[in-house]
């Protein structure tokens, strides 16, 4: 039944997207705000993914974020892609750096099938490197984390595009933040989704494909979400929108051929306070409510889990 629904979302998200062209639009300007600069070489699996003319010259307005996850594999966003040639960059120390970059040509790029322009769900792709990536102390793969991420948890998106005065950084940037619960209707979310926000700094149309990461009390970085959209306006102080990585976890490892799989955190990711919960009353405050069970979604229809079956009940919507 899973895969007979996966086969009709991608079916009719088809259908009502056949005016959109094949072309993926460049992505549009990419920003950290109030992000703090982070330290040189601190995030070794941070790509920058660029569209190329013909000869292999990038354009500079089409830069996105993206992970290394494999040895010949980065994880970006689907609407980063456009019809011609790829590269990506790592090693960075900062952009102004005269030490030498690693440049890489993609051989594949791989978006999601159920992925289509102005449809919010499944924005996330692999693309495929021409040659293995020669891992480094400056150049590593990042652990996908096969776990949610608890609403409430401590979280960082990192990139490199625009600040809040519209000034490109020399820095990559971290803004902190929170996982906070979904600012649109019941009905519009599903599990393929998490949202960041809530803290010092945030993303503005989620400096593209760059990642949501948390660390465990071991200090080890986790990747929890691809950078997708910003809610309600760059300064709206509102959630952004991410990729949940866990609900792709058999897609990657499906594309990769099992060479990218997805784990389990082996230490807790640190989540120093509660979620806040403004629909409760005076009354109810001090009684902690507990989260309701997902429960297993049986159909989807344009990535929305429509009904699932909750402890032995079928529940629409």
């Amino acid at each position: 039944m899973v895969a007979v629904s996966l086969f009709w979302l991608c079916i009719v998200g088809a259908t009502l997207s056949f005016a959109s062209s094949r072309r993926v639009p460049r992505s549009p300007t990419n920003f950290i705000l109030f992000g703090e600069p982070s330290p040189y070489h601190s995030h070794p699996w941070y790509a920058r993914v660029y569209q190329c003319d013909n000869d292999g010259n990038i354009y500079s307005n089409t830069g996105c974020g993206g992970t290394v996850i494999g040895e010949r594999w980065i994880m970006t966003a689907a609407h980063c892609i456009g019809d011609g040639l790829m590269k990506v960059i790592l090693g960075h120390k900062d952009a102004l750096s005269i030490e030498p970059h690693h440049y890489y040509d993609i051989q594949r790029a791989i978006p999601h099938e159920c992925y289509r322009y102005n449809v919010r769900s499944d924005d996330i792709a692999l693309l495929e490197t021409a040659e293995p990536i020669t891992f480094s102390e400056h150049v590593q793969p990042i652990h996908l984390s096969r776990e949610f991420l608890p609403v409430g948890s401590s979280a960082t998106a990192i990139g490199y595009g625009h600040t809040e005065d519209g000034v490109t950084p020399d820095r990559l940037l971290e803004a902190t933040g929170k996982i906070m619960e979904s600012p649109f209707a019941v009905n519009y979310v599903n599990e393929s989704l998490i949202f960041f926000g809530g803290g010092k700094g945030n993303v503005c149309y989620g400096d593209s494909g760059g990642p949501l990461l948390s660390k465990d009390e071991k200090g080890v970085a986790w990747q929890y979400g691809v950078a997708n959209f910003a809610t309600g306006g760059c300064l709206s102080g509102r959630p952004s929108g991410f990729a949940r990585v866990s609900f792709y976890c058999d897609w990657i490892e499906n594309i990769t051929k099992g060479e990218v799989k997805c784990e389990q955190p082996k230490s807790k990711v640190q989540t120093p306070n509660p979620p806040e919960v403004s629909s409760k009353s005076k009354k109810e405050e001090g009684k902690e409510a507990p989260a309701p069970e997902p429960g297993k979604c049986i159909f989807a229809l344009k990535g929305v889990c429509l009904v699932r079956i909750r402890k032995g009940e079928i529940v629409v919507g």
